[in-house]
Formats: C-alpha cells, structure tokens, sequence
C-alpha cells in the first residue's frame, strides 16, 4: 500500500467559498501543479467520490492516503466538524511524526486563507499562510477582469511552491494506521410532541 494521492484538498462545501474553489482555485490549482511538478499531481478533491459510495469513509480513505493537506481557510471552514477533522488528522500526524515544532517547522498542511484570518482559532494563526482573501470572487465572471490576471499569477506561486513539495520534499513514509480525526455526531433534535390525554 502506497499513497494515492499527493494533495488532498479540504474546503468549506458553503458558498461563496465553494463556488470559489469549484470555478477558480480547483482549475487553476491543477493546471499549474502539472505545470511545475516532475509527474502529474494528484489531487483528491470531494466531488471525485461517486454516486454510491459511503463518502465518510471514502474521505478518510483519501485523506489517509494523501501525502499532503491543501486547506482552503474560512470562517465556514472551522464551523465545519467535518473540515476541522480534516485538518486535525493531519495535525496528528504531524505530531507523531514531530513536524511543524520549532526544531522541524515544516508540516503537512499548505494553508489559503480565502477570507477573515482574523476568528481563525489561534493554532491556525500561528501557521504561515498564503492569504487570497482580496481574489476570492466566486462568480464565473471573475475570469473575464483584470484582477483574474493577478489571481492566476498567485496560483502559479501556489503551486510551484506546492510542486516543490511534492518532488522535492520527502513525504513521510505511508503508514496505513495514519490517524483520523472523526467529527463529533451531531445529537438529534429534540421533538416536543403534543401530550395526549
């Protein structure tokens, strides 16, 4: 067993930050990694899972099977249980693997922040982050301006920075018993039912 993938990208599934990623950072995300990188990049993204199959365990399957985490920051990113398990997994795995400490700073985790680094929680405040915030226009028409220009050229900063970890940088060696963060079961509603006398 080996790993899958090279990147596995984590995002809020709540618009705008969605649209963003679905219409702009995915596309130019894969396009300019295969530009830079010695072989094409594999990039887990969550609309690859099929009709049909479990997708919690198809996410933690590619989540342990991905060498690195591509976490796309917002305040909608850490009220997701399911983000926050994402990210956690692979903070774990940097901690039983003593990265991103003082003595071995570099991690897992390649952070964007899309808006609002100011509510992050404080672990993610401490990280190094590249901020796209003042770029992230989730409609399609985004494309068509001037400002798209300066998008596409961040990208490409992105991700040949990205390709140097991915063929420069050793990823750790695959442990199939990598941790995994599960989100909390969310406790159902309580329903009041009418009394009947």
């Amino acid at each position: 067993m080996d790993y899958e993938y090279d990147l596995f990208l984590s995002y809020s599934r709540k618009n705008p930050v969605e649209a963003w990623v679905r219409n702009h950072f995915y596309p130019e995300l894969v396009q300019w990694l295969d530009s830079f990188a010695v072989k094409p990049a594999r990039v887990f993204i969550d609309r690859d899972i099929e009709e049909g199959d479990y997708w919690p365990e198809r996410l933690e399957h590619a989540l342990r099977h991905s060498k690195y985490l591509v976490a796309v920051w917002s305040p909608q990113y850490f009220a997701s249980q399911w983000c926050v398990a994402e990210w956690q997994s692979m903070r774990h795995r940097e901690a039983r693997l003593g990265l991103a400490l003082p003595q071995a700073p570099h991690g897992l985790v390649y952070p964007v922040v899309f808006s609002d680094g100011k509510s992050f929680p404080a672990e993610a405040q401490a990280v190094q982050r590249q901020d796209l915030s003042t770029l992230n226009y989730p409609n399609i028409e985004f494309k068509q301006t001037t400002r798209y220009l300066e998008f596409v050229d961040r990208m490409k900063s992105i991700c040949e920075g990205l390709a140097a970890w991915i063929d420069e940088r050793p990823a750790p060696a695959f442990d199939p018993d990598w941790p995994i963060v599960r989100p909390m079961p969310q406790r159902p509603l309580d329903a009041t039912l009418p009394r009947i006398e």
